[in-house]
């Protein structure tokens, strides 16, 4: 976490010292402040809270795929008090974050590139975050908010295979599976097709 997101919570602290306990402001005062992230991924969409699950889709850009969905979390520990959630830096900045996707999206045949969306459920509202780097597995970016996020994905150069053939896409989109949209040369618009996974 940077030194200017720091200052910010402790800042948004310092404001608040009215609601804090007797032992909460001992501790801030005496600097005994710790601040850390948590994320925990959901194992199933159906987990994911139905709001935003709803506003994630609709955000979703055309020719994306949603990988993974999971949960960040920032806290702040004033001494040994209970932790507390912090929802909103207050700082443009943000807090960096990487995300590994190995294991939680189809692993890439040889060749095939990928490169991944982050959209953000915050406050109601979804939206698609800029800056968002890729690689290899890991998706970074930067976030002054903590929710709910949705990983998407894009795949370029994979292998498509049918039943009796096998042929080189530049775009591949899988929406079920190994089952999605691909520009086969020999077709002349996208059609549904399977990639060897």
């Amino acid at each position: 976490i940077g030194e200017d997101v720091a200052k910010a919570v402790l800042s948004n602290l310092i404001g608040m010292e009215d609601s804090l306990t007797a032992a909460e402001n001992t501790a801030l005062a005496a600097g005994n402040v710790y601040i850390y992230m948590g994320a925990s991924q959901y194992d199933d969409k159906n987990d994911v809270p139905t709001a935003a699950l709803a506003a994630i889709e609709s955000e979703k850009p055309s020719g994306e795929t949603i990988g993974m969905y999971t949960e960040l979390d920032l806290f702040v520990q004033l001494g040994n008090c209970p932790r507390r959630a912090v929802n909103d830096t207050g700082t443009d900045e943000g807090v960096s974050v990487s995300i590994d996707t190995d294991g939680s999206i189809d692993t890439l045949e040889d060749g095939a590139t990928r490169t991944f969306g982050v959209i953000r459920y915050h406050d109601g509202n979804a939206e698609s975050l800029s800056g968002v780097t890729t690689n290899g597995t890991i998706a970074s970016f930067k976030s002054s908010k903590f929710s709910t996020y949705a990983i998407t994905y894009k795949e370029r150069d994979a292998e498509l295979v049918g039943e009796n053939y096998t042929s080189p896409v530049s775009y591949w989109m899988p929406f079920n599976g190994n089952v999605g949209l691909h520009d086969a040369t020999w077709r002349s618009s996208f059609e549904i097709g399977r990639a060897h996974v």
